[in-house]
């Protein structure tokens, strides 16, 4: 028995140990096609095809169109209509999708016209977390690969050979952004605009250096306990970063090894530093109609700011009772680079100094570049922006 009793404890232990060898599958996958809204807000849209263009409904109805054809997509009794000349191609109430093996030029101006990879989609009343007039939403569908591309090239694309480590950096946490974003939404990814994703331009602004570096990272991106990282990113923090809502965003001091004594990696930048002269009494206009109050009143306002990250929190003052305005709203409003700034009065006008250009969440661009002139590579400028991620390759 006690033969039996010992066999048994050994089986438990093998089985035992190869559970605990057991990891969550991270084997390679297919690229994945990814989908951006381009243009919204419009009702007609104008489409000429490089080479020749397939044009689909909803109701699997297809046309085939010439090189080179002006087309217009335009809205009409609740329904899409795809015409050429004053022909009428294709209608559709949801959708119209256009395929070809080149480039599809598309715009809102008939003289403004952009050129995307191969696949546009044109539909109708999609859901925008803004507020649109107008019905129609096109959206760039093409492989992630060259779509970052676009991306790097817009963020970084004219950076110089020996920053080739930022721009590899910059690859990595755009390609783990739009993965994080893939599927989460019905019509589309993400936008093509810095303001509430990714800037995108098409297949016309791509650099040599940019794609260089889209290449030397493809397929890889940064996760955090198996997750793939939602890496924000801004063009310069002013020396501190601020937190995000994730534990890999946290605010960090960006200089080496995040000393207080080091000089701040993004310190030569052109918007480390900045000065804003307003019109105090339109200042104080500004913080009464975000606050909601429509009659105008003298105050004394107060602004509190994070002890940790030195961002604005938001600015207080007192009428009838105590009022709030985010910092963020306030940047906004004020057209100001980010909400790392001080107010100062001068007789009858208000000086705001700050630092910084963006949101200050994640990976400063301009930290980034000078971390490359000096012989950080992309892995080492990844780990100091983004805490306890790791690489990982997923195609």
């Amino acid at each position: 028995m006690r033969y039996l009793f010992l066999v048994f404890l050994m089986i438990v232990e093998i089985f035992c140990c190869r559970r605990v060898e057991i990891r969550v599958n991270t084997s390679q996958t297919e690229e994945p096609e990814i989908r951006v809204a381009v243009l919204w807000d419009i009702d007609t849209v104008y489409i000429v095809g490089d080479s020749s263009l397939i044009a689909s409904n909803t109701l699997q109805k297809t046309r085939r169109i010439k090189p080179n054809a002006f087309l217009t997509a335009v809205v009409k009794a609740d329904s899409i209509i795809l015409l050429l000349a004053h022909e009428r191609l294709l209608t559709d109430k949801q959708e119209i999708i256009l395929q070809s093996s080149g480039n599809i030029k598309i715009g809102r101006y008939v003289n403004k016209l952009t050129s995307y990879y191969s696949k546009i989609s044109i539909k109708k009343d999609v859901v925008h977390r803004f507020f649109v007039r107008k019905p129609l939403t096109v959206v760039n569908i093409l492989p992630l690969e060259k779509y970052l591309y676009g991306v790097v090239s817009c963020e970084l694309g004219t950076a110089q050979e020996n920053e080739i480590e930022a721009l590899k950096a910059q690859a990595v946490i755009a390609r783990s952004y739009a993965v994080a974003l893939l599927k989460k939404k019905k019509d589309f990814d993400l936008y093509g605009s810095f303001q509430y994703d990714q800037e995108y331009q098409g297949a016309e602004r791509e650099y040599r250096t940019a794609k260089l570096a889209v290449d030397a990272t493809c397929g890889e991106v940064l996760r955090y306990a198996q997750e793939i990282a939602f890496t924000q990113y801004h063009a310069c923090c002013g020396g501190k970063t601020t937190n995000g809502r994730y534990p890999y965003l946290r605010s960090i001091i960006d200089s080496p090894k995040h000393s207080k004594t080091q000089t701040p990696f993004c310190a030569g930048s052109p918007y480390y530093n900045w000065k804003v002269k307003l019109d105090y009494r339109a200042f104080l206009d500004t913080v009464l109609f975000l606050a909601g109050i429509g009659y105008k009143f003298y105050f004394i306002p107060e602004l509190i700011v994070d002890k940790k990250t030195g961002r604005v929190n938001y600015l207080k003052f007192t009428a009838d009772k105590e009022y709030k305005v985010s910092g963020e709203a306030l940047r906004k409003v004020l057209n100001l680079r980010s909400t790392f700034f001080s107010i100062k009065k001068i007789k009858d006008s208000l000086e705001i100094t700050g630092k910084g250009w963006g949101h200050g969440i994640g990976l400063c661009q301009h930290g980034a570049l000078a971390m490359a002139r000096r012989g950080y590579s992309y892995r080492e400028i990844l780990r100091h922006y983004y805490y306890n991620t790791k690489l990982a390759k997923i195609y």
